[in-house]
């Protein structure tokens, strides 16, 4: 099925880059990053037949201008906005990575209009998973590789503007997130169309810091009144742990983890994310 791309003020000079397909209740896809251009083209394919699918890319993300102010709460509003523009008076909310933690702060800023959250791939509402995940992504390193990719990650981190470099940091991370690494051929190359916005990705995750050392998630999802899914690849180098415990604390939340594979479970193995995301927007 095609999309129909348009893109939608927000407001405030911001022009959100958008594709829609489908017939049926109105959902939202999330992308991760921050800072990374819309790929859940392949989640839409999952749903296009029984629902209205939304992807869109956050402001500063690929074809989506960076217009200031770039934080959580603009983030937040921002999709209630396209909600707003779209026509919608509730619809369901689908967030990968980055964009499950996204999809959650929209849900609790507006429960009303989230009729469902899924949440894939999330990294719960705890910083305590990083050196976990660390340790895994360079144990499915070889020495050498784990040398070069140290090398890589400085010069990102020192500024280096390099499309070559940002390529090359992607098939380290993605390759690193398969369970199977020989499955990396099922993921399209590149892995993402437009390069990151390393910015944006610094200023948001700063802000999600704030925002966890604030200790007000637990007690804001503990309240939250909105049916959601967890969906976790065993093979995730992000420990499932957070998004299991994030799934005990929301009353109405069931917890899957998805056997045999990782980060990216659309590309590397479909077929049972269709199935329990078909399920749960039925």
């Amino acid at each position: 099925m095609r999309d129909v791309e348009a893109f939608i003020d927000v407001g405030a000079g911001a022009a959100l880059w958008t594709a829609t397909r489908g017939a049926g209740a109105p959902v939202l896809l999330l992308h991760g990053g921050p800072g990374i251009c819309d790929y859940l083209a392949p989640v839409a394919d999952m749903l296009d037949d029984v629902a209205t699918v939304h992807r869109y890319e956050q402001r500063g993300c690929g074809r989506s201008p960076e217009v200031e102010p770039i934080d959580i709460e603009t983030l937040v509003a921002d999709i209630e906005s396209l909600r707003v523009a779209l026509g919608h008076e509730r619809w369901a909310v689908v967030g990968h990575s980055w964009g499950a933690t996204l999809g959650l702060l929209y849900a609790l800023a507006h429960p009303q209009r989230a009729t469902r959250l899924a949440y894939v791939s999330g990294v719960g509402i705890t910083e305590e998973w990083k050196p976990e995940f660390r340790r895994n992504r360079n144990e499915r390193l070889t020495e050498r590789e784990r040398v070069r990719w140290d090398e890589v990650a400085r010069r990102i981190d020192d500024g280096a503007s390099d499309p070559a470099l940002e390529t090359e940091a992607a098939e380290f991370l993605v390759r690193t997130d398969f369970a199977d690494v020989s499955r990396l051929a099922l993921a399209p190359r590149p892995f993402f169309a437009y390069p990151p916005n390393r910015r944006v990705n610094a200023r948001l995750n700063a802000d999600w810091t704030r925002l966890v050392d604030s200790g007000l998630l637990p007690e804001r999802a503990r309240a939250l009144r909105v049916p959601t899914l967890v969906l976790h690849g065993d093979a995730d180098p992000r420990p499932a742990w957070p998004a299991r415990a994030l799934a005990e604390l929301i009353p109405d939340a069931r917890f899957v983890l998805l056997d045999d594979v990782g980060h990216e479970p659309f590309w590397e193995r479909p077929e049972p994310m269709r199935e329990h995301l078909r399920g749960f927007l039925a």
